[in-house]
């Protein structure tokens, strides 16, 4: 009964809802620990929820949905038992249809396993632990963080790359970090078939770190530490006293996030600095992968401003971690969900259904790009670091991809071994670990003798290591080339859709229907050439087709490949693979939704202000700096329609390398032809006179970023004027010619600064070895800039203030006026149910029957009603009653008394419940009736203006049961014999006479104010005989 009350309620507040208001408001739960040390904290990561939030509600939703956030924090422990309970309320009482948070392990597990049991679904920014990575438990849980559980899989691909089986692992079991860490890495060695040799102590007893180091000595030379912060310095610096760090020894270390006091490295301002920075150089830490974008350092930024404005706390010097960003992302992925959610019609209570929304995808987050398996864990990106001995700075020597698996190093880019040096320490040294090896005895007496044999092994030994070297360094590189999982199966392409086609994509699809059909449609449709977009394991990816003859499988091909692979920037295209058999051969990288910057520049709803051209310059020139510094060395055909442009605005160079593809690319049509002709006019001159390499050179790359500087200043196309007068082959002619000047394109004046057109001409420049490099482009572009890295979010976010401020105002007027409904339901809920019994179901409590000890009751009907009602018309039965009733129903609002109902005459009230009063009940309902029975004197009836109404009345005191009855139109009644016994004082009572029971009278004497009058013994049907009385009236003190 109680639900049925309040659904009915719930359905009225939602009409009044949508009548009064466009936006629906979403409410979701956010569960965080308020501990100011924690880097996934309460002050750390509620400023970017707020801010993610603002973000969705802003571009992602549209108006007609809004997400709200219910906050909530515990606290400073880990408590198990406060966040589930906190989750509970949000679920019952703000009906959230999702959940943030909590991060940390003990408060996580029960949330998590609540929200599976109502299909709630949660995300979180941390959660770390091994134990989510197995969703029986935990069906419904999304992590944009890590698991510590796939940790063992980077450190067992440096294993793997370095041949290093026999490893120690030193745990500070004292510190809950550390033990979680070290527990975890030792499983996870484990089942991928290495048995560490573990070394534990307790920091708050007693301990010896060089008896520590010793003991993982004996039977290993590679070194894991799990300790708290500090402690690693402490035990390198033992280990340099020890002598291992003369290049037998490596140590490794997993630093995933700062603490407050920033990360631990060898510099303390202490006299072991430099012995501190010497050991240093023996150890390879792991850390998480997060972008140091633009985008990320205005996301800190705003994160501390926010903190310190909002919730009190001060960043200081500390940086914004990966984490605060990850919890920014979770709400990204759930708004994304919940978009594509509303807009299908989908429903929000099936939190399976939209949890699978957000499972195997990738996006574009703060904190990069983001991939997401089909269980719901991110595929964590971590880089492994190595101290630089000149610049005492640690920089990423190999990164590891969550999405492809694998120890990567980065080009150009060595490891600094310790002990001078030049290859990793091998796993097993020569002499064994505890110098077990005969060759390395001493024999003082037989020295001499076998002298000249030690030197001549040794030789050897020192002849066949550098040969296994060079032997291992060739089998390494020769299993890459064999790698060939960037070779795409046609049947792996899915909702292929995109910019025109031919016949080769046609043919591509003959001998599957269903990609036939996706092909097809695609000559339908609009967009670039051959800029086709299709679904790859999940990731949405570019097609590009190359106009080449038949490839074959050499060597070369392959090295071209892997080259390409290795290559990771911001602001260059990752390369995903390619589709080789049949012919032709189409490319796949990553896609970036807003298309090429040759589209932006043509796309005139776009404002491209000085901000914005400042920061699409600088992306090219970081992507361009960062080719040219790589193998690969120069793009060759770099123009405005190989510059794409994310979802972030950041601009990313695509189409370069691979020079068995691109450089073998034939013209075999009248559209080729022109399109052809047209990218010449990005080419340098001394490339139109004579063949230009497959890879072009990088003077020829500064030439083709002259052209683009030209674009994007006069937002045109290359030789904009003169392309008005002549056709482009003769544009082409007159460059070739080497005129003097030299032809180049026309900029108006005033439409750029003086230095931008300066750079622009220096990139022309006819003598290719007089035009800058990147380098000095790049510096070029800092002073112009006057030494800041502009973003375009800058000039967005001025944009979104005003639009914020109007979109504050709306929500502001919309909430006010759903307040004044909220009141009005409230109001007419008032006057269905007892206030009490509202608040209860408002409050989501479930309304029982409750039995009260001592009530009084009282009935009253009109005498001879039935004969008024036969002078009377049907209307005015009603209006007479109404007129009766809304006097008595004003009266007794002076009184502590409850109406049950009316039904025809009859009308009913108690006192006593739903709120106890002691023993007043009698006394307020004694007083209401005698003021109800005086003010028939003054009242006149509609329809008989000089007839007196006759009231009569029975009272009477005694237990009842009261609760909601009913579920359309639900009442709240009385049950008991004290019901009936009033009932019967009513129907024995006599005309303008207040008939009252023995109960009642023994009550209202106890107040000896009131005047009753015996009646004498009654026999009331169904009761017998009792003694009644009259209650005449009361004394006035």
């Amino acid at each position: 009964m109680a639900s049925h009350a309040k659904a009915a309620a719930t359905v009225f507040f939602v009409i009044v809802l949508v009548e009064c208001t466009a936006v629906t408001e979403i409410k979701i739960g956010v569960i965080l620990i308020n501990d100011r040390d924690l880097v996934y904290g309460y002050h750390r990561t509620a400023p970017a929820i707020d801010m993610a939030i603002e973000r969705v509600n802003s571009e992602i939703l549209n108006g007609s949905y809004r997400i709200v956030p219910e906050m909530r924090s515990y606290g400073p422990e880990c408590d198990g038992a406060v966040a589930p309970g906190l989750a509970s309320d949000l679920f019952y009482k703000d009906k959230v249809v999702a959940f943030v948070g909590p991060g940390c392990t003990y408060a996580l597990d029960p949330t998590a396993r609540l929200a599976s049991y109502w299909n709630v679904p949660i995300l979180t920014g941390f959660g770390d632990s091994g134990r989510f990575r197995y969703k029986e438990h935990y069906h419904l849980l999304t992590r944009l963080a890590y698991c510590q559980c796939l940790m063992r899989q980077v450190f067992m691909g440096v294993l793997n790359e370095f041949a290093w089986t026999d490893i120690s692992l030193i745990v500070d079991r004292s510190d809950l970090s550390a033990r979680v860490l070290g527990e975890s890495l030792d499983e996870g060695f484990q089942n991928g078939g290495i048995y560490p040799n573990i070394v534990t102590y307790y920091s708050h007893e007693k301990y010896d770190r060089a008896a520590l180091l010793q003991e993982a000595s004996n039977k290993s030379r590679v070194i894991f530490f799990a300790l708290p912060h500090g402690a690693v310095r402490d035990f390198l610096l033992t280990a340099y006293d020890l002598g291992y760090i003369n290049g037998d020894y490596v140590f490794l270390d997993a630093v995933l996030f700062e603490s407050r006091g920033g990360e631990e490295t060898w510099y303390r301002g202490d006299d072991n600095d430099d012995k501190a920075k010497l050991a240093f150089e023996a150890l390879l830490r792991l850390r998480l992968y997060w972008p140091e974008t633009k985008e990320f350092i205005g996301f800190s930024n705003e994160v501390k401003i926010r903190a310190e404005r909002d919730y009190n706390f001060g960043f200081d010097h500390e940086k914004v971690n990966f984490f605060t960003g990850a919890y920014y992302d979770a709400v990204l992925l759930f708004g994304m969900a919940l978009n594509e959610t509303l807009d299908e019609g989908g429903n929000l209570t099936d939190g399976y259904a939209f949890s699978k929304r957000m499972w195997n995808r990738n996006f574009v987050g703060v904190t990069g790009d983001i991939y997401m398996d089909d269980i719901g864990d991110r595929k964590t990106n971590y880089i492994i670091t190595d101290l630089n001995p000149k610049t005492g700075e640690f920089e990423t020597v190999a990164n590891y991809f969550g999405n492809r698996p694998g120890y990567r190093p980065v080009p150009g880019r060595r490891i600094h071994w310790p002990g001078g040096r030049i290859d990793p320490p091998p796993n097993t040294p020569r002499c064994g670990f505890k110098n077990e090896n005969p060759i390395c005895i001493e024999k003082a007496s037989l020295f001499s003798s076998v002298g000249v044999l030690i030197i001549v092994i040794v030789c050897i030994l020192l002849i066949g290591g550098v040969s296994a070297w060079f032997a291992y360094r060739k089998y390494k590189v020769e299993s890459h080339l064999r790698d060939f999982s960037w070779i795409v199966k046609k049947e792996e392409l899915r909702d292929i859709q995109g910019g025109k086609t031919d016949r080769a994509m046609t043919q591509l699809s003959m001998q599957q229907p269903s990609l036939a059909r996706s092909f097809e449609s695609i000559q339908d449709g609009g967009g670039q050439i051959f800029t086709n977009v299709a679904t790859y394991h999940g990731m949405t990816v570019v097609l590009r087709k190359i106009r080449t003859k038949n490839i074959t499988m050499k060597r070369d091909l392959l090295i071209e490949i892997q080259i390409r692979r290795m290559l990771h920037h911001e602001n260059i295209v990752q390369f995903i693979g390619a589709v080789m058999d049949p012919q032709p051969t189409f490319l796949l990288h990553e896609y970036c939704s807003k298309g090429s910057l040759q589209d932006l520049i043509n796309n005139d709803s776009v404002n491209l202000d000085h901000v914005f051209n400042m920061s699409l310059i600088g992306d090219i020139i970081k992507g361009m700096c960062f080719i040219h510094d790589s193998p690969i060395k120069s793009h060759g055909r770099l123009c405005s329609s190989n510059c794409v442009v994310d979802g972030r605005f950041t601009v990313r160079i695509t189409d370069f390398g691979l020079p068995t593809f691109y450089g073998t690319e034939v013209v075999d049509n009248e559209e080729d032809r022109q399109d052809f002709y047209k990218k010449l006019l990005w080419r340098a001159p001394e490339f139109l006179r004579e063949p230009m390499p497959s890879c072009g050179t990088p003077e020829g790359d500064v030439y083709s970023f002259g052209i683009i500087l030209q674009e994007v200043v006069i937002r045109g196309e290359p030789y904009d004027s003169a392309q008005v007068l002549m056709d482009i082959e003769d544009i082409i002619t007159e460059i070739r010619a080497a005129t003097i000047p030299p032809f180049r394109p026309k900029i108006p004046k005033g439409v750029c600064e003086e230095s931008l057109k300066e750079l622009m001409e220096m990139c022309w420049r006819e003598d290719n070895h007089a035009r800058p490099d990147f380098p000095t482009i790049r510096r070029f572009y800092r002073k112009m800039n006057r030494g800041k890295e502009t973003t375009i979010l800058d000039n967005l976010v001025k944009r979104m203030e005003v639009y914020a401020t109007n979109l504050e105002n709306l929500v502001a007027d919309r909430t006010q006026q759903l307040v004044q409904e909220q009141k009005k339901s409230e109001v007419l809920l008032y006057q269905i149910l007892p206030r009490s019994i509202v608040e209860q179901l408002k409050n989501g409590q479930a309304v029982t029957p409750e039995s009260y000890d001592s009530v009084t009751i009282y009935f009253s009907d009109i005498v001879g009603f039935t004969r008024l009602s036969a002078q009377l018309s049907p209307m005015g039965v009603v209006r007479l009653l109404n007129d009766l009733y809304t006097c008595f129903d004003r009266i007794i609002e002076g009184y502590d008394v409850y109406k049950v109902e009316t039904i025809g005459d009859a009308y009913m009230v108690v006192s006593g419940l739903p709120i106890r009063n002691g023993k007043a009940h009698s006394r307020e309902i004694a007083r209401m009736s005698l003021t109800l029975l005086s003010s028939l004197a003054s009242f006149k009836g509609y329809g008989l203006p000089d007839y007196k109404l006759q009231l009569r009345i029975g009272v009477h005191s005694g237990s009842c049961v009261a609760g909601v009855v009913g579920m359309k139109m639900p009442r709240y009644c009385l049950f008991g014999d004290t019901v009936n016994t009033a009932s019967r004082m009513e129907s024995y009572g006599l005309p303008l006479r207040i008939h009252v029971s023995a109960t009642t009278k023994e009550l209202l004497e106890e107040f000896e104010t009131f005047n009753l009058q015996e009646r004498g013994p009654i026999d009331l049907k169904g009761k017998g005989c009792m003694t009644t009385y009259w209650l005449i009236g009361e004394n006035k003190a």
